[in-house]
């Protein structure tokens, strides 16, 4: 009798070590070479990573809060909010910007939400460098549709 208890217990322990493993099999090479949870101005990736939801955003002064859900829960993601860089030249103006989301390999399959924060400082900079009559623009980002305009005031 005691033999199948230590039997089923390391089964046991088994299936949950194999369920939090991690693939080896990353969807970028360079991801480790990121800088996570930053904006950044560059060309947007050609895959954006990992699928995830963006459940809400908000603008608080020069920072995008986005709150996130994904599948995981046994490894650190990494998010990075990314902007080509195109000014508009109106008053208010799209901006549009890409999150990235690599999971580290992470295969296990609890849903997890996570609340980033992003600070657009360089944006605004950027923006008034090359337009200082805009007062405010529009964040559009790539897969969130708010119900209300997501506007960045400077």
């Amino acid at each position: 009798m005691m033999r199948w208890v230590i039997v089923a217990i390391i089964s046991i322990g088994f299936l949950f070590s194999a369920s939090c493993r991690k693939n080896q099999d990353p969807i970028d090479p360079n991801a480790g070479n990121v800088n996570c949870g930053e904006f950044s101005i560059e060309d947007y990736p050609a895959n954006p990573g990992h699928v995830f939801d963006i459940q809400h955003a908000t603008m608080s002064w020069d920072n995008l809060l986005i709150t996130v859900g994904y599948t995981g829960g046994c490894a650190t993601h990494c998010f990075r909010l990314i902007w080509s860089g195109t000014v508009p030249q109106t008053d208010p103006g799209d901006v549009y910007l890409l999150m990235t989301h690599h999971n580290n390999g992470d295969d296990c399959g609890a849903y997890t939400t996570e609340d980033l924060n992003f600070n657009l400082l360089n944006l605004k900079n950027r923006v008034l460098n090359e337009n200082n009559n805009i007062e405010s623009v529009i964040l559009q980002i790539e897969g969130y549709f708010p119900a209300q305009p997501l506007i960045y005031n400077f």
